[in-house]
């Protein structure tokens, strides 16, 4: 890590997609194939994309789908995935 003995330390966080499409549509199509070939990080990640939606008015949210992956991924030991899937079976999603 970095020591700041003085002043202010920030960090900067750039987030990239591969083309506009994936910007325009919040589409991420790494997640999916990831997720589909077993990889249970990808899975996690999809499926808190799929909770939310596009935007914070749950815009193609998939309620479902995101708990179907939640399952899967907490089915292969992912500790994320099994916290969200309990809090998603405490809220009756």
């Amino acid at each position: 890590g970095v020591r700041v003995y003085t002043g202010r330390r920030y960090s900067l966080i750039f987030w990239m997609k591969d083309c506009i499409h994936s910007c325009v549509t919040n589409a991420t199509p790494w997640y999916e194939a990831a997720a589909a070939a077993g990889d249970v990080d990808a899975m996690a990640a999809l499926a808190r994309k799929l909770s939310s939606g596009m935007d914070g008015a749950g815009l193609g949210a998939d309620a479902a789908r995101a708990a179907e992956l939640l399952r899967r991924a907490a089915g292969a030991g992912h500790p994320d995935s099994m916290t969200r899937l309990g809090v998603m079976y405490e809220a009756g999603s």
